[in-house]
């Protein structure tokens, strides 16, 4: 046997003994993967987010500071996000109507009162939807209840019967003459309520309900006329639909350890 060959068998004999977690060569962190945001950040789209130590520097192996506390909750605009497992970072948690809506003392998205740039007739009054969607705002006053139209501003001649319209969450029905709207259907959400058919259309998902499209997690919308973005997963194998959230993952590609004289 040569020496070169007697040198690595007792090279691998020590790893063998003591367990090795990196074999010939140290591995690098890209740190480009992770966004770079004042508050942790989020890492790409959504998700777990978090600064991975380097493996060298002259703060190597210095514990960092915390940058928020387990089950705190905190808000980026309309996005709703919760302190990651390892406090170093926030992941996404939900995406609110508005970030007026985003609630980071109660942890949760607030319930729009109604969609943007949308219309309502309370009787006579039309009025309009605010721009925070938490409340409606008075636009004019119209003759009557029946001269009142949701496509935002005032008839000259009342609704004729048999005609359709969206109210906020209710589908409306023309009586004609001076009776005006009357209340057809209430929807489940006002995305739902379809005033070119006549009806209110099935909700697509349930309220915080969560799916995975292979690595992407997504989550139902505010109008429960589908599902929207929530975060990207490091693989689909840890998108996790039931809890809603990005799972950590417990190794890096192309990292290699050692269990016993196992590699």
């Amino acid at each position: 046997m040569s020496g070169r060959s007697s040198g690595w068998l007792a090279v691998c004999g020590v790893l063998a003994a003591v367990g090795c977690h990196k074999v010939l060569g140290d591995f690098e962190v890209d740190d480009d993967a992770f966004a770079d945001m004042s508050k942790g950040g989020s890492a790409g789209a959504g998700g777990s987010s978090g600064a991975s130590a380097g493996s060298g520097g002259s703060d190597a192996g210095i514990p960092k500071p915390n940058t928020c506390v387990a089950n705190e909750f905190h808000c980026e605009g309309p996005v709703l996000q919760v302190c990651n497992d390892e406090l170093d970072g926030w992941s996404n948690a939900g995406i609110c109507a508005t970030a007026a809506l985003c609630d980071e003392t109660l942890g949760e998205c607030l319930e729009p009162t109604c969609d943007a740039a949308s219309f309502r007739c309370e009787g006579d009054q039309l009025q309009r939807c605010a721009e925070s969607r938490e409340t409606w705002l008075d636009v004019e006053m119209c003759i009557s209840a029946a001269h009142c139209s949701t496509t935002g501003q005032c008839m000259a001649a009342p609704c004729s019967a048999g005609a359709f319209q969206c109210s906020g969450l209710e589908l409306q029905k023309c009586a004609g003459g001076a009776v005006g709207w009357q209340v057809e259907a209430p929807c489940e959400t006002q995305a739902l309520c379809n005033a070119m058919e006549g009806i209110c259309e099935p909700p697509a998902c349930m309220v915080d309900e969560y799916h995975c499209e292979k690595n992407v997690l997504t989550v139902c919308n505010s109008g429960r006329t589908g599902y929207s973005q929530l975060a990207i997963c490091d693989t689909e194998a840890l998108c996790n639909e039931t809890d809603g959230k990005c799972d950590g993952a417990t190794c890096a590609a192309d990292d290699y350890g050692c269990q016993g004289a196992i590699l």
